[in-house]
């Protein structure tokens, strides 16, 4: 798939949180439609990433450099392209970070990801209806229909208009984690699930430590992702041991 310019800047601030409103639906939409264009968010990510782990700001200065230098511009020339840098940034890569290092991060990225496709489902929709105002309960339905066909910008959304009314829903919290999860937005993810784990009495606090650890496994945190594991693990009883102890012993070998 070949991206032009304007679509890499629009990965380039969905990255930094930048988009808002229609255009973070619109991108939102397109990554959960379009495995294809996910896969090139996501090696975007790991390029930026490398570059990151280098010192951000002096890598960028020192290819924008280059990148003069190479074109000749004149005084008044535009900024090189994203996609220029990009390219130069891909192969510089390999000059300034020792190859097995790279490597292996790139191994652990790829292996992070890969788990949390492999044991990330969203949760069944267990909860139609329960308790609280009439619109309350119409918004949480729509809410529900939205994510049950997986549209989850929309669930999102309407969860949210739910939880500035009532910021107590749990159901409206736990599911919009999911939604945020199933759309790679995992910082929201995981500030909803934390907040559903205080709760202590939630049917939901099972359900929300298991989704921590896939939230984890999504931002390529394998230390958080094993520490919650180990929590579920010890608890013994929890809903989600099987799973647990299969992805740990997955895990283990690395």
């Amino acid at each position: 798939m070949t991206l032009s310019d304007e679509e890499i800047e629009r990965i380039e601030a969905y990255q930094k949180g930048e988009l808002k409103g229609d255009a973070l639906v619109a991108f939102e939409t397109r990554l959960v439609s379009s495995p294809e264009f996910a896969r090139e968010v996501n090696a975007y990510g790991l390029i930026m990433a490398g570059i990151k782990s280098k010192g951000e700001q002096d890598f960028e200065k020192t290819v924008a450099g280059w990148e003069r230098d190479a074109n000749n511009p004149p005084v008044h020339a535009s900024s090189p392209s994203l996609r220029r840098i990009l390219a130069i940034a891909a192969s510089v890569l390999i000059l300034i970070v020792p190859l097995g290092l790279w490597l292996n991060n790139l191994y652990k990225t790829s292996s992070s990801d890969q788990l949390f496709k492999d044991y990330f489902h969203p949760y069944d929709d267990v909860v139609s209806s329960r308790g609280g105002s009439a619109m309350e309960e119409v918004q949480l339905s729509d809410g529900m229909i939205a994510y049950n066909m997986a549209d989850y910008p929309k669930a999102i959304a309407t969860f949210q208009i739910v939880l500035e009314q009532n910021p107590q829903q749990e159901i409206a919290r736990f599911y919009q984690g999911v939604a945020y999860l199933a759309v790679d937005q995992v910082a929201e993810a995981e500030l909803n699930f934390t907040a559903i784990k205080k709760l202590k009495s939630s049917p939901f606090v099972e359900p929300a430590e298991w989704y921590l650890v896939l939230t984890y496994l999504r931002a390529n945190d394998k230390e958080a992702a094993t520490n919650q594991l180990n929590r579920i693990v010890s608890s013994r009883q929890h809903e989600f041991i099987e799973e647990a102890n299969e992805l740990r012993r997955t895990m283990q070998p690395e």
